[in-house]
C-alpha cells in the first residue's frame, strides 16, 4: 500500500473511501484494479489547495456513481501514488499536473 495514511487525505476524499466504497490504490494495486472486467474510473488526486477541482470531483463522483449504479468502480490514487501511475499511463517522464 501507499506510504500515505488515510488521515493524510482531505476529508472529502477520505469519504470516498469510507462511505462510498471507492478503492484506495497505489503504484502496485492500480494495474490489477484496471485489469478487472468492467469499467473503471481512476481518480488521480492532487493537493486540493493547489488544484481546487480535486474537491469538486470528490463531491461529484458519488453522485455520478449513484446515477449509474453498478456501471463502474472507482479507484482513488493519492498524490504520491497518482504521479508515478499517471506518468506510466501517459508514457511521459514529467507532466506538470502529474
Amino acid at each position: 500500500m501507499s506510504q500515505m495514511l488515510a488521515t493524510d487525505l482531505h476529508p472529502l476524499i477520505e469519504q470516498l473511501l469510507s462511505r462510498h466504497g471507492c478503492e484506495r490504490l497505489d503504484e502496485t494495486s492500480h494495474d490489477a484494479f484496471v485489469a478487472r472486467p468492467g469499467h473503471a474510473l481512476l481518480f488521480f488526486t492532487e493537493d486540493p489547495a493547489r488544484f481546487r477541482e480535486v474537491l469538486d470531483l470528490a463531491v461529484v463522483l458519488p453522485e455520478l456513481a449513484a446515477a449509474f449504479p453498478g456501471r463502474f468502480r472507482i479507484g482513488v490514487l493519492p498524490p504520491r501514488a497518482a504521479r508515478p501511475c499517471c506518468r506510466a499511463i501517459a508514457s511521459v517522464a514529467g507532466r506538470p499536473s502529474c
